[in-house]
């Protein structure tokens, strides 16, 4: 049996471990805080912190206090396809930006993702090639480019939140009975998984549903948890495109997701990283738009 004064000693040493340990910690944690901070982004800023190279964990994978980007790749349907996995601090990382404010001009992904320091890009619907805005409905960050929702467009609405809102072929009453502050929105589509429900049937409003081509989602799968898909289409080495059923079903296959939304494909599909244009498979046709829809880190040290 121990005796009392070696009992004694033992507290004795174990509460000065702790002390010291304790000690140590809050040093640790002390020069954590103060040697970086987590921003949240105003509506309007156009400019934000630039990537760091050293959290550059590899080719395909950044990971930062505020953010990380996952990059794998596949193939399905007889294409190529490219994910990003994306996870934010805040919902100010998530962003839209125009080639210019009315949203007719256009330009390379590459240079728009540039000017704002993205971490990650991809392209938006080309909201600028349908001059009269029929049937649209669209907002960029917090401004309302077009306002004729007429029930031929799914729209996706991204709120103050960082959440995804699908409306199915939305007209005035279903954005007024919104209840969000809309941040941004998409007129494209057709909405791919709805709350969780996958879509089943596609009517041809303009994407083609049965045409093999390049397509592009961006997805929600969680709270400030994200999903980008581009794939390869008939232009591509060794590659048919993929229609929007076939498509539906690959995003799905690559996790649950609760809403996905398809965005303008073909020779439009950007996919930006590490300030390239990822998603070339091969192949050096592109267009220039209008718009991206982006993702930027929020950590300054």
């Amino acid at each position: 049996m121990m005796k009392a004064s070696s009992l004694s000693r033992a507290v004795r040493l174990t509460v000065i471990f702790l002390f010291c340990l304790s000690v140590l910690f809050f040093v640790t944690s002390e020069k954590a805080g103060a040697e970086g901070q987590i921003l949240e982004y105003g509506i309007n800023e156009t400019q934000f912190q630039a990537p760091n190279p050293s959290f550059y964990l590899s080719e395909t994978l950044y990971e930062d206090p505020s953010i990380s980007v996952s990059i794998e790749n596949g193939r399905a349907f007889n294409s190529y396809y490219l994910a990003a996995r994306i996870r934010i601090a805040n919902p100010t990382q998530i962003r839209t930006s125009l080639a210019s404010s009315n949203g007719k001009d256009t330009q390379q992904a590459t240079r728009l993702a540039k000017r704002v320091n993205a971490l990650f890009a991809l392209s938006g619907d080309s909201f600028g090639d349908n001059k009269s805005g029929a049937g649209m409905y669209i907002v960029r960050q917090g401004s309302v480019k077009r306002h004729n929702p007429s029930g031929y467009f799914d729209v996706l609405l991204i709120d103050d939140k960082g959440d995804f809102h699908i409306i199915k072929e939305a007209r005035q009453a279903d954005i007024d009975a919104f209840e969000g502050t809309i941040v941004n929105s998409f007129s494209f589509g057709p909405g791919l998984v709805v709350d969780g429900v996958v879509t089943e049937t596609f009517e041809d409003r303009g994407y083609g549903p049965t045409k093999r081509a390049q397509r592009v989602a961006v997805c929600q799968v969680a709270p400030l948890e994200y999903l980008c898909v581009v794939t390869s289409g008939p232009d591509h080495n060794n590659s048919t495109g993929l229609t929007i059923d076939e498509f539906t079903q690959l995003v799905t296959s690559l996790g649950p997701v609760q809403n996905a939304y398809n965005l303008d494909g073909g020779t439009s599909a950007w996919m930006v990283w590490r300030g390239e244009k990822l998603n070339s498979f091969g192949s050096s046709k592109y267009r220039t738009i209008n718009d991206i829809i982006f993702f930027v880190t929020a950590w300054k040290d």
